[in-house]
C-alpha cells in the first residue's frame, strides 16, 4: 500500500487526528466511559502517552459468571448425589467457592486499551506502527489476533470480537 494514502499519525499526548474507527459488520454502542477512571489494571506504557480508548468487563458481570459457574457446579452435585444430602458436607462447597471465585477474578481482570500508537491487551502491549506480525487464528466460532511489533513485543492471543466491542479503540 502506497503510505500516502494512509491517514496521518496520532500525536502520542493528544490523539489527534484521530484515525477512522474500525469497520465492523454488527457496529457496538460501547464506548470508553468518560465520567469514572478505569478500575484497577495493569500500567500503560512508559512514555508512549496517555490511554484514549479502553474497555474492562464490568464488575457485575464478572460476579454474574462467577455465581452461574458455582450454580452449575451445584447443580451437578445435587443431580449426582440424588439429592441435596451434599450441603451437609463441609468440603463439598469447596469445589463451588474456589472456581466460582477464580472465574470472577479471571473476568474482573480483563483489560484492553490503546494509545495513539500502542494497543495494550492485559498487561501486554505493541506499537501498532510497528507491527511486523499479524496472524488471525480462529478459535471455535471466535476470531483471535497474535500481533507482534519490531521490539519483539507480542499480543498473543486478542479476541477480535472484544477489540470490537468499542469501535474507537
Amino acid at each position: 500500500m502506497n503510505p500516502v494514502y494512509l491517514p496521518p499519525q496520532s500525536d502520542c499526548d493528544t490523539g489527534q487526528p484521530r484515525p477512522p474507527i474500525a469497520p465492523t459488520k454488527f457496529p457496538s454502542p460501547e464506548t470508553t466511559p468518560r465520567d469514572h477512571e478505569p478500575r484497577k489494571h495493569p500500567p500503560i506504557p512508559d512514555g508512549q502517552g496517555p490511554a484514549l480508548e479502553w474497555r474492562q468487563d464490568s464488575t457485575t458481570w464478572a460476579i454474574i459468571s462467577g455465581l452461574i459457574l458455582a450454580g452449575i457446579i451445584m447443580s451437578v452435585c445435587t443431580v449426582d448425589e440424588h439429592g441435596l444430602g451434599w450441603v451437609t458436607i463441609w468440603w463439598t462447597w469447596l469445589p463451588p467457592i474456589i472456581f466460582g471465585v477464580a472465574i470472577y477474578r479471571g473476568t474482573s481482570k480483563s483489560w484492553l486499551a490503546a494509545g495513539a500508537t500502542w494497543l495494550q491487551n492485559g498487561d501486554v502491549w505493541v506499537d501498532v506502527y510497528e507491527l511486523v506480525t499479524i496472524d488471525v487464528e480462529v478459535s471455535g466460532a471466535k476470531l483471535r489476533l497474535q500481533l507482534a511489533d519490531s521490539a519483539s513485543r507480542t499480543i498473543g492471543s486478542l479476541s477480535l470480537a472484544d477489540a470490537q466491542r468499542n469501535q474507537a479503540l
